[in-house]
């Protein structure tokens, strides 16, 4: 099974256990998103500037100890509407499902509603944020923390990890919904030689890593909708694989937002079009290519023998790319 399915039904799995079977756990997990609150400013306490004094926001979180065995010592945000910020402390008694407390931060009094979420929530809630952002254990032996704290997904992730996934995405929606397939039977309507179909197909990698943003969808997608006319104008299927890779392959660490670019950066720690004056092998191949589609300098034909008997040269383009 490959292991990126096997990971995420093992984390699954072991959040649904935890959902069912360890409700203490959930709860520490969850931590102050078991509480919900809105606040509002106590009238008599405001001085001058009502309306810019008026809470926006309000969010709750917790302390790691206990005033006693039922009370949970609270420590409330406030986002003004002035763009202010005050933090206030409080109690919360941990048995009831809501209530209405008072708290005082720099002579502003606060009335807060807080209400306690349902347990089903709170545990979606929990499950999602240690599979996405982990869990920080707090068991109090160093050890121990040191084994149960992590980071989750977000921890594996890094820019260029979220630009490759959402590059293949956005291609696989571009190819699947015909829309790359259509600009390529368009481009072939241009063409009339071999020289103007390596230019083209040079033309539409070149695109396609700019407008994708991935070097496989760059040189998969562009292999496949060009190898139906490469055969029938009898060009050897080598022609297509040099001509993807003098544009494809080697263009992808010129553009910034391309995975290969991206990583290229990240890797050298300057930006890419710091370096891209210096890619001389990158700059100059596809011209090159070029050049050779004009002249026919190596591009070689296939034999008659070699030729699929099932390609019909008296196809539209068109039909012969879609099929």
């Amino acid at each position: 099974m490959p292991a990126f399915p096997t990971l995420f039904v093992g984390a699954l799995l072991g959040g649904l256990f935890a959902v069912f079977f360890q409700s203490a756990s959930i709860e520490r997990m969850v931590s102050a998103s078991i509480y919900s609150c809105d606040a509002v400013a106590a009238e008599s306490a405001v001085a001058e500037g009502t309306n810019s004094r008026k809470v926006k926001e309000c969010s709750v979180s917790f302390t790691q100890s206990k005033s006693s065995p039922d009370t949970l010592a609270a420590v409330f945000e406030f986002k003004m509407e002035n763009g202010e910020t005050l933090n206030a402390d409080g109690l919360l008694v941990e048995s009831k499902a809501s209530q209405i407390i008072s708290v005082e931060q720099d002579g502003q009094v606060f009335q807060v509603d807080a209400s306690r979420r349902s347990y089903l929530v709170s545990a979606i809630d929990a499950v999602w944020r240690a599979m996405a952002k982990g869990y920080q254990s707090t068991t109090g032996d160093a050890t121990v923390d040191e084994l149960l704290s992590r980071g989750g997904m977000l921890s594996m992730l890094n820019p260029t990890v979220w630009l490759i996934l959402c590059a293949m995405t956005f291609g696989a929606v571009l190819e699947k919904i015909g829309l790359l397939q259509r600009l390529v039977t368009s481009a072939l309507s241009l063409v009339s030689s071999t020289g103007s179909l390596v230019t083209t197909v040079i033309c539409t990698c070149i695109g396609a890593n700019i407008i994708a943003g991935d070097q496989y969808i760059a040189i998969v997608l562009p292999g496949r909708m060009y190898r139906a006319e490469f055969k029938r104008r009898k060009l050897h299927p080598k022609n297509l694989s040099r001509v993807l890779e003098d544009s494809a392959t080697i263009t992808s660490p010129l553009i910034p937002w391309n995975t290969c670019g991206a990583y290229m950066a990240a890797t050298l720690g300057v930006s890419t079009f710091a370096y891209l004056p210096f890619c001389f092998f990158n700059l100059v191949n596809p011209i090159i290519s070029v050049i050779y589609g004009i002249t026919h300098f190596k591009i070689e034909k296939l034999a008659d023998d070699q030729s699929d008997d099932d390609t019909d040269v008296g196809k539209s383009n068109e039909e012969v790319v879609l099929n």
